[in-house]
């Protein structure tokens, strides 16, 4: 397809996700300059010979899905550490210290961006070192990403010290902001991997530079512990008295939070990632998603990185986050299947600040789309949509992406670049090094 001209995609079983909940059981979207021109019930004549059509032949079509958080290069540490215990000091920051290099952000991050997007994800949220590389990956393969520069109180892969790590998130902020497809941003790494003066900085950068903070935030029990050894009551009761609490904030995991962090985090108008797979995994709990969803607080889905998640797929979050939930409070009525779509989609994007362009198939919005193959054993039979999708679909039934209007899957097969090639040089990669 050419995706410089206009794209009709017809017999489709559309949902929106849009505030309303449209739904076009024989719909069809139209798309024009990678912004959807129409998106309506039956679509009526004939295309234009600078139209492209594509039939969905009754497949399901939703907006793309967001990732909102993930350290997309530590793919190649995938099955690592898995079952051991303090995994966090004993095995990855030993690991880190040792393999990370450009080439290895690159690699590990062309491999993670091929997983999303043959999963329907089209916009991720990134943390992570060299992320310059990130940014490079994502922009050759045609997908999205919130990317943050991780700075950190000790020495990292790609600087030495904490003003270091500022001066290259400086660098990567100012060298990305006019890409259309990456957002640069800074990530601290977390509020005990952090003293306070750098924390009043990263919350001075944010502002200086107009970009959004990503942050890990009461995740664990050591952190909890660190926390309390401060004086303080928890991590976000903590970043609030040093006014590190705004609309600008990407909380991801916020496990270990109370009904008075849960009011600050409301009060500040804080965006969260609920990470469930990699949460309960790692057997730190989970986030109180019931309560955060009853208290309007904006919140999206993430993976993880695949090193403690091991892997990107968002259905794999999709298909656990209410169970948990229904599970803990004991009612299976908690948190419907269009509740949780909207995490990975509309609320998903409004988690990483972009609810204005993406999330939804909504006329003028971007034209980020997925479209899952009607033919699925398990897209059959279609009683309820929103189910199929959140519990039945997998990511092998996308059958078609679409960034920008742009395809960047086609048929099962990423459109930009080669999947073997990329597992090739990633298995390559590892081969050198020593046994692990």
């Amino acid at each position: 397809m050419d995706p410089n001209n206009s794209t009709i995609i017809i017999n489709a079983n559309i949902l929106t996700m849009d505030e309303h909940l449209n739904a076009y059981p024989n719909g069809y979207v139209k798309f024009t300059d990678g912004l959807i021109e129409a998106v309506g019930e039956d679509f009526q004549g004939s295309p234009e010979q600078s139209e492209n059509l594509l039939d969905a032949k009754g497949g399901i079509v939703i907006p793309g899905m967001i990732n909102c958080h993930t350290h997309a290069a530590m793919s190649l540490f995938r099955g690592l550490g898995d079952d051991e215990p303090d995994r966090l000091y004993r095995y990855i920051y030993p690991l880190e210290k040792e393999y990370v290099t450009p080439e290895f952000v690159r690699l590990g991050s062309e491999l993670s961006c091929a997983e999303m997007l043959l999963s329907g994800t089209t916009f991720f949220a990134d943390m992570y070192f060299f992320e310059e590389e990130v940014a490079m990956a994502a922009e050759q393969m045609g997908i999205r990403v919130l990317a943050g520069q991780t700075v950190m109180n000790r020495p990292l892969p790609d600087a030495d010290h904490f003003e270091d790590g500022i001066k290259r998130a400086e660098e990567f902020c100012r060298g990305w902001k006019d890409s259309s497809l990456v957002e640069p941003c800074i990530a601290p790494h977390a509020p005990y991997s952090l003293e306070r003066n750098q924390l009043i900085q990263i919350m001075e950068f944010s502002k200086e530079h107009e970009t959004d903070v990503q942050m890990h935030i009461a995740e664990s029990e050591r952190e909890e512990k660190f926390i309390s050894q401060l004086g303080e009551t928890s991590s976000v009761s903590y970043l609030n008295s040093l006014n590190l609490l705004n609309e600008r904030l990407l909380a991801s995991h916020c496990i270990r939070i109370n009904e008075a962090d849960i009011q600050l985090l409301e009060e500040h108008d804080c965006r969260v990632s609920h990470n469930p797979v990699a949460n309960t995994k790692g057997a730190h709990g989970t986030c109180p998603l019931y309560e955060l969803l009853e208290q309007k607080i904006i919140v999206g889905l993430g993976t993880d990185g695949p090193m403690s998640g091991n892997n990107l797929d968002l259905f794999r979050q999709m298909a656990v986050a209410a169970p948990l939930q229904k599970n803990l409070k004991g009612d299976r009525t908690l948190i419907d299947s269009k509740q949780i779509l909207s995490l990975a989609t509309l609320r998903g994007a409004e988690a990483i600040g972009k609810g204005e362009s993406t999330g939804s198939i909504e006329t003028g919005k971007w034209a980020d789309l997925v479209v899952f193959d009607s033919e699925s054993v398990r897209h059959t039979p279609l009683h309820d949509p929103y189910s199929t999708v959140v519990y039945s679909l997998q990511a092998s039934d996308v059958k078609d992406v679409f960034v920008s209007g742009k395809q960047v899957v086609e048929n099962g097969i990423l459109v930009n670049s080669d999947l073997n090639q990329i597992t090739n040089k990633a298995r390559e990669f590892i081969s050198k090094w020593p046994s692990l």
